[in-house]
């Protein structure tokens, strides 16, 4: 069976724990594995590689005309606003890989947490600057084409 970075990455994190597990019993230290900000980090980029694969997956396929793919990226353009709305709100709607290392976050980490806050929404507002940008020379490329 063929695995897809993403698919990888995925299955790295679900065996997290076993990898610990498998660290400790051979006397292996490996930092990253108890470390907050590198776990959040990745927990939230495996989030957003799903959302982002799901769009990829949308976007394959014979027969879609340019229509029906610019429909795709402009409701994803929409997902990422709600994406980092529901950050905000920290439901966790969206972040569910995420939402399970804040669960466990002690009070003197909540300052990790808001500075990778900070960050997940400044990679948002960026994937979203770079939609509204192709989005937005798409428009023009269709309203000359209309002349």
């Amino acid at each position: 069976m063929y695995y897809g970075s993403v698919e990888v990455l995925e299955r790295f994190v679900e065996c997290l724990d076993e990898i610990q597990m498998f660290m400790d019993d051979n006397k292996q230290k490996c930092s990253e594995l108890t470390d907050v900000d590198w776990l959040s980090r990745l927990m939230f980029f495996t989030d957003f590689s799903l959302h982002l694969n799901e769009l990829n997956t949308k976007m394959q396929g014979c027969g879609k005309t340019v229509d029906e793919a610019f429909e795709i990226v402009k409701a994803f353009e929409k997902k990422l606003k709600i994406y980092k709305r529901d950050l905000e709100k920290e439901e966790f709607h969206y972040f569910k890989k995420l939402e399970k290392v804040y669960a466990d976050l002690e009070i003197h980490e909540t300052v990790v947490k808001d500075s990778q806050m900070r960050l997940f929404f400044e990679i948002i507002d960026a994937t979203l600057n770079n939609f509204h940008r192709i989005l937005s020379s798409s428009k023009n490329s269709k309203t000359l084409q209309n002349l």
